[in-house]
């Protein structure tokens, strides 16, 4: 052959001749072409002779420009923007991604007629360079060489999202509700790297180049915080608050994105994925007096506990299988929530009482009854009050004993196990009202005290799961601005004595503290069997450093808190003592339901766990499950999840469980034993978030240093 013909087919079929091509030349450049169109060819041989060889065999192709740019990044995804023509020809069009000069390898495709491609598949905190190719009917790609350059995003998610609803009374701030958020540094940022926090009402399309700042009327994307990555934490963690909320029930969507310095505040560069729900942290306000358990935030305390790694775009879950690993509902009665197997995951967010349960006595003040014989002011008795004395409705506080009184037709009961909700209040009194911790009420009491306590918008409240506190009651963890060291935690604290110079918790009977009238102090007088004690009022200065990192004070220390949970029936002495699996005055607290307390199948039992300090690590102690807060006997099955108690890689900080208790007693029971722990005023060394106690029979459960705090389901 001497040479080619090249044709081009016309839409009525004839050949039109475009070129003749020179052997050996084998190629044809066909220019001035129309972007989107599909194109035919013939190519025909002649030889010396001018003959041609007849061949009929068409092939086409289409002109496609590729890509043109890319937005919408995330972790894991980009969508790749292209002009297809204006009279597209093209099946469908095929994105491709390579890394490092490698291949590339096929990203995602979509079908005709869009003018975007959305992936999916790609690694968080990567380069990329891309390409699009346009498909045309016959299944060949079209062979545009226009690529795209992108680095997908390192969101490392929100580590604590806290909420306070209002508080006007409280000694400590805040008072007005707020929002705070915590995340890591991004994968890649730098402490020039600029952060934009956007705020959205939860169920709205989230725009991240809004520009105006938020207010608490806003309906729509707003602006929270626009900031330089660093800070005081070395950059690690970058922190926003939202002063500018509305009340509950309102639930916000907060979405926090990076770009390089100097990125105008109303550029596409801040814009996630189309879909960008796992960069949404939710955020409900709570109601008065509460704080927020947020989900994310508990996930990844919980996780980095147990030195699992968070996931950040699962809302910070971790793999993890055993007891607590996920909640069966929300609340008694509601549904499942199926959550998926194999992971931590806290479940929901959930509403706590900033401060404990109170006595809610009748102050003159608020046209209420002050009690005979006592100043003007200061309804505190020195004795049960006469049958003779206030009317009903009235609540009086007794100091001498610590019991709280209320007139039920004329008759002063303390409402031990009686469940009045009118005895019980989740606020500070303010100035001159002060107002002392709730005791002497059973478990019992306390679940239908809380339960009495109706939120117009979210329904009844309860007493919290033993799941819960545990969450609850956590301290700052070290990626937080308020992060505290362990031996600070454990020794100032959580040891803490003299209350007016640390501000730490009240486990060591306010020593150093001297107790005065109500109104005069911050310490409440009790008296048991002759020995004073103290007890801090709700939302005391004295104790203002024993907060957790959700909000909620005095979770350790001050009394015991009464948690849902239970267990079975006990029976049997010595080393035979033995008690039923859990139950729960919450039908849908199912954390300890087949769990059997004998000390060889599952948790500690036996005579031999009555009363034992976690940081003595015994041989029947030696695995630890962190979601429930739980010792393991040594021969417990895998299955449950505990991790062994040490110093090395993979075990449980043993530091961690520092003046934490285990504390049973062992005579039988027919009702089961009820669940408290945080510690209490009377001892240092009975103070942590881990403390469990469950040492009375159920229907008698009943101290001077025993309290409770309600809780809610944010839904």
């Amino acid at each position: 052959m001497t040479a080619y013909v090249v044709f081009e087919i016309q839409n009525d079929g004839s050949l039109s001749n475009l070129s003749t091509v020179i052997a050996p030349g084998k190629s044809y450049t066909h220019t001035g072409l129309i972007n989107g169109n599909v194109y035919s060819y013939i190519v025909q041989a002649i030889d010396a002779y001018g003959n041609t060889d007849g061949n009929t065999n068409a092939v086409s192709a289409m002109t496609f420009a590729g890509v043109s740019s890319a937005g919408n990044l995330g972790n894991a995804e980009a969508t790749f923007y292209f002009n297809p023509g204006l009279t597209p020809q093209a099946l469908s069009f095929n994105a491709y991604c390579a890394t490092g000069g490698g291949a590339y390898v096929l990203a995602g495709s979509v079908a005709a007629p869009s003018s975007d491609l959305s992936v999916t598949s790609l690694t968080a905190n990567t380069a990329y360079v891309c390409r699009v190719k346009a498909v045309n009917p016959a299944g060949i790609e079209d062979g545009n060489t226009a690529t795209i350059s992108i680095t997908t995003r390192g969101y490392q998610g929100v580590v604590l999202a806290s909420a306070y609803g209002p508080a006007p009374n409280a000694p400590t701030s805040p008072t007005a509700a707020q929002v705070s958020l915590t995340w890591q540094k991004f994968l890649g940022a730098t402490n020039t790297t600029y952060y934009k926090v956007v705020r959205v009402n939860t169920g709205f399309t989230a725009d991240m180049t809004a520009s105006t700042f938020c207010t608490s009327a806003t309906q729509t994307s707003c602006l929270v915080c626009w900031t330089v990555g660093g800070n005081s934490n070395g950059g690690t963690v970058n922190h926003c608050t939202d002063l500018n909320v509305a009340a509950s029930p309102q639930q916000y969507d907060y979405l926090i994105a990076s770009a390089p310095v100097g990125t105008p505040m109303n550029s596409t560069a801040w814009q996630l994925p189309v879909i960008d729900s796992p960069y949404r942290v939710t955020v409900p306000i709570p109601p008065a007096n509460m704080v927020l358990v947020q989900q994310d935030s508990a996930n990844f305390e919980m996780c980095q506990l147990m030195g699992k790694t968070s996931d950040p775009l699962n809302k910070q879950r971790c793999s993890y299988s055993g007891l607590g690993a996920v909640p069966y509902n929300t609340n008694p009665g509601n549904n499942p929530l199926n959550l998926p197997p194999n992971y931590y995951d806290f479940g929901y967010n959930l509403f706590v009482d900033r401060f404990g349960l109170g006595c809610a006595w009748t102050s003159t003040a608020n046209g209420g009854f002050c009690g005979a014989s006592h100043a003007a002011g200061n309804c505190f008795g020195n004795g049960a009050p006469a049958s003779t004395i206030g009317v009903s409705g009235n609540v009086y506080y007794e100091y001498s004993n610590g019991m709280c009184y209320l007139n039920n037709g004329g008759t002063w009961t303390s409402g031990s196990g009686t469940g009045y909700p009118a005895l019980a209040t989740n606020a500070p009194g303010g100035s001159g009202y002060d107002v002392p911790p709730l005791v002497y009420v059973t478990q019992g009491g306390f679940w239908n005290i809380c339960q009495g306590m109706v939120d117009p918008n979210y329904g009844p409240k309860r007493l919290m799961r033993r799941r819960e506190f545990v969450a609850a009651a956590a301290w700052a963890t070290a990626t937080e601005n308020s992060a505290m060291t362990t031996s600070y935690i454990t020794g100032t604290l959580q040891g803490g004595s003299n209350l007016t110079i640390t501000h730490a918790c009240n486990t060591n009977n306010g020593n150093g503290i001297t107790p005065g009238a109500f109104n005069t102090t911050d310490l409440a007088n009790y008296s048991n069997t002759g020995t004073s004690v103290y007890a801090t009022i709700l939302g005391s200065n004295s104790t203002s450093a024993c907060v957790s990192r959700y909000g909620a004070q005095d979770m350790i220390g001050n009394g015991t808190i009464f948690q849902s949970d239970m267990t079975g029936p006990c029976s049997g002495s010595g080393s035979s003592y033995v008690c039923g699996a859990g139950s729960s005055l919450d039908s849908g607290d199912l954390d300890f339901n087949t769990l059997p307390w004998d000390g060889v199948t599952g948790a500690p039992g036996g005579f031999g766990a009555v009363s034992w300090y976690f940081s003595s690590t015994p041989s029947y102690g030696s695995q630890f499950v962190a979601p429930l807060g739980l010792p393991l006997a040594t021969t417990a099955s895998s299955s449950l999840g505990g991790v062994p108690i040490g110093s090395s890689p993979g075990q449980f900080n043993p530091l961690l469980l520092e003046g934490a208790f285990f504390y049973q007693l062992a005579p039988a029971v027919a009702t089961g034993r009820p669940f408290h722990g945080g510690g209490t005023f009377t001892s240092t060394d009975y103070a942590s978030r881990f403390n469990l106690y469950f040492n009375v029979d159920v229907s008698t459960e009943m101290y001077y240093k025993e309290g409770a705090r309600c809780a809610i389901p944010a839904e």
